[in-house]
């Protein structure tokens, strides 16, 4: 008793450990194409003569019956892209688990009709093994599976509630429930297609034979009870049924918004490469119709969505030549060559006849061997840069003479930091453009600050004036003043002055630096009588009074003579 009870806790501490369905769950993804081991109930043909079964009250056999329904079921399994093995039907039934273990199959079903001494009785039924192996403790003699899957059981469990849902209520059969192998069932319920099977199984029963409506019901739905339990294996291993899907050969085919690739009308679960039909390329994953597709190339990666081509990454793109051609030939309308690529391998596009436009960014320094030869339909290349960019690029030959070649500015349009700037920040290229100046001799743009060379000379009153009568830009004249007795210049009409002096009193001081400080604010109030750009920055300002203020104490630094 110890050890069953120590053997017990042992068993749940597994199935702790080994979830439901793990095994199952984890590889759906990566092979959802699973194989199906099919038992015909007792040979599924009555020329067969080991067993042909109970004999149903209209005089056919249970095996004629197992046939017709297993037969239906490998059809549609096949449908989904699953694969199938029909059971030796000359293997009695001992033999025929051992075979499904031999084959490595996924899952052993066995399909049979019921029977009884009584007419009345009604319903289809499951049997499976029970999953707390007291009958292997209680029956050391039998044999068991030698190899048996660790999550056996509990796939057991989720198999024959799929079934249950699906079969019930799926034709007017009743469903009279599951049956497991219990302390308590007759030995004869411990039945070899689940006792000695590695992998999940359980036996179905449609229905009695020995009962009339089971019968009819039967004969005109078998293939409807034939989906159910497809549906219900499918949903076992996380597969949804899809189709039904007509025709013969490669199509590409909807269901339910998805795209699936079919063969001779059955999902290709296995198939994972480009497959182009009725001149159309289309990117399967595991039998999915997808529009991407993705690998690396050299230093860098590629995602192909639709027509859509991206390569990225920093360094250089793989190179390809005539017999090494890139994965993404002949898909991509566009190209775009991301910020970090540094070469466009050879023969990266040789011969893409469906390449229209590809950008290319300002870090490729190389373009390869023949990559754009033959690409007769490139009908514009987007270049990142600047035209002398441009001309750096190391090109191993022309580029397709179809193509329109566009800088970054020619897509972007040029920029500039004012509307009257000459020269585009981001290419250089020059432009004619209209300054604006307070008068016609004014060598200062107002609004870009730019200096200029004008064509209209200032206008002073004189040669020794010093002052623009059109714009008051202040100048050093080339000729002296000539004073007169009463220091009157007789070219100008202007007094002699002391530099500095500008308030006119016959000596520089602090008050003069007060005095053109008020005229910066007040000129009018505050005239001066001679030049104050005492700084030589081109402009009075209160700049000019702090230079004349500190030239009244430091005159050796700073100066005002002129």
């Amino acid at each position: 008793m110890k050890k069953t009870i120590s053997f017990l806790l042992c068993f749940t501490l597994l199935l702790m450990i080994f979830p439901s369905g793990r095994f199952y769950a984890e590889d759906a993804k990566k092979r959802p194409s699973y194989l199906f081991a099919i038992d015909a109930g007792h040979g599924g043909d009555r020329s067969v003569h080991f067993d042909p079964g109970s004999s149903r009250i209209d005089g056919r056999y249970e095996c004629e019956d197992t046939g017709l329904i297993a037969n239906e079921v490998i059809r549609l399994l096949n449908e989904q892209g699953q694969r199938t093995v029909l059971i030796n039907r000359n293997h009695v039934t001992h033999n025929r688990p051992i075979e499904a273990n031999d084959y490595n199959a996924d899952f052993l079903i066995s399909l049979h009709r019921d029977a009884s001494s009584s007419a009345s009785v009604r319903g289809i039924s499951i049997y499976t093994h029970e999953p707390s192996h007291y009958q292997r403790v209680a029956q050391p003699g039998k044999d068991y599976a030698p190899a048996e899957h660790s999550d056996k059981h509990a796939i057991d469990e989720q198999l024959v509630n799929n079934l249950r849902n699906h079969l019930s209520g799926a034709t007017a059969i009743p469903f009279r429930g599951v049956h497991y192998g219990s302390a308590s069932a007759p030995i004869w319920e411990d039945y070899y297609i689940n006792r000695l099977s590695n992998m999940p199984s359980c036996i179905i029963e449609y229905g009695f034979g020995t009962n009339s409506e089971d019968n009819r019901i039967f004969d005109a739905e078998y293939k409807t009870l034939a989906l159910a339990t497809v549906k219900a294996l499918l949903q076992t291993v996380n597969l949804d049924y899809i189709g039904p899907f007509s025709g013969s050969g490669k199509q590409i085919c909807e269901f339910s918004n998805e795209w699936y690739y079919v063969v001779n009308g059955a999902v290709d679960w296995n198939y994972s490469e480009p497959v182009t039909i009725n001149q159309k390329t289309y990117f399967i994953e595991n039998g999915y119709v997808t529009n991407m597709a993705k690998g690396s190339t050299g230093q860098c990666s590629w995602l192909l969505d639709t027509t859509k081509l991206t390569v990225s990454g920093i360094g250089a793109m793989g190179d390809y030549s005539t017999s090494l051609i890139p994965p993404w030939k002949n898909f991509p309308e566009t190209v775009e060559i991301t910020e970090g690529v540094t070469k466009i391998g050879n023969y990266s596009f040789y011969n893409c006849s469906t390449l229209t436009v590809i950008s290319i960014p300002k870090t490729v320094n190389e373009i390869g061997e023949n990559a754009f030869t033959g690409c007769n339909a490139l009908k514009e290349i987007r270049f990142y840069g600047t035209k002398t960019d441009w001309e750096k690029i190391k090109i191993g030959n022309s580029l397709p003479g179809t193509a329109n070649m566009l800088y970054v500015c020619d897509i972007n349009s040029h920029k500039y930091d004012f509307v009257c700037d000459s020269e585009c920040n981001v290419c250089g290229e020059k432009r004619t453009v209209t300054h604006t100046y307070n008068a016609d001799c004014d060598e200062i743009c107002n609004i870009c600050g730019e200096i200029r060379e004008t064509s209209i000379p200032h206008t002073y009153s004189s040669d020794c004036d010093e002052v623009c009568n059109i714009c008051g830009t202040s100048r050093k004249t080339q000729t002296p003043h000539t004073f007169d007795e009463n220091d009157i210049c007789t070219a100008c009409g202007s007094k002699r002055y002391i530099t500095g002096d500008v308030n006119g009193n016959g000596e520089v001081t602090d008050a003069d630096a007060v005095h053109l400080l008020m005229y910066t604010f007040f000129p009018e109030d505050y005239p001066v009588n001679q030049p104050c750009d005492f700084n030589n920055d081109g402009n009075v300002t209160d700049a000019d009074a702090v230079h004349l203020l500190m030239y009244t104490f430091f005159p050796e630094d700073y100066p005002i003579e002129y």
